[in-house]
């Protein structure tokens, strides 16, 4: 996400802590983000209302020294593949119009669609909404840790939301 030349660093100095081959999970170590499987699980408790699971597995990532910033980009970045998979569903060329939008593997687009059918696109708006609306809070709050529990357990305890019909 940042220039050529900040990749560059980053891959000499994988390079230089790495023998043999350079992977996923060590570019994930060097960058200080969420473990790709900790992301999912995280995701996958907060779509399957688990808050326990979902506040386990932001533990265990705060707890390997992972910054509230961080994770929160990475959880919007994931929510917003997930609105995207499930805005194209209806398109005719969706896996062409996919694959530029979401910056991730086949694989993963896969993974992603998915994942996506255990929402719909009202409610993955609403989790943009919220957790983008605390982006900023938490950048500027002495406790970011807090704030990213708060909103993990709003988006994973959803069911006792009221639509607005219901208001």
């Amino acid at each position: 996400d940042g220039s050529l030349r900040d990749a560059e660093v980053v891959l000499e100095q994988l390079a230089s802590f790495v023998s043999g081959t350079i992977t996923e999970a060590d570019v994930t170590a060097l960058l200080g983000a969420i473990d790709v499987d900790a992301l999912w699980t995280l995701t996958q408790a907060i779509l399957d209302r688990d808050a326990p699971t979902a506040l386990t597995t932001l533990l265990g990532q705060l707890e390997q020294g992972k910054e509230a910033s961080q994770l929160l980009t990475c959880l919007l970045r994931h929510l917003r593949n997930l609105q995207i998979i499930a805005s194209t569903a209806q398109a005719p060329s969706r896996e062409t119009l996919r694959a530029r939008l979401i910056d991730e593997p086949a694989e993963h687009i896969a993974r992603l669609s998915e994942q996506a059918g255990r929402s719909s696109e009202p409610e993955l708006l609403m989790f943009l909404q919220i957790a983008g609306g605390a982006y900023d809070l938490i950048r500027r709050s002495p406790t970011a840790q807090t704030i990213l529990e708060l909103v993990v357990i709003k988006l994973a305890t959803r069911d006792q939301w009221q639509s607005l019909g219901e208001i």
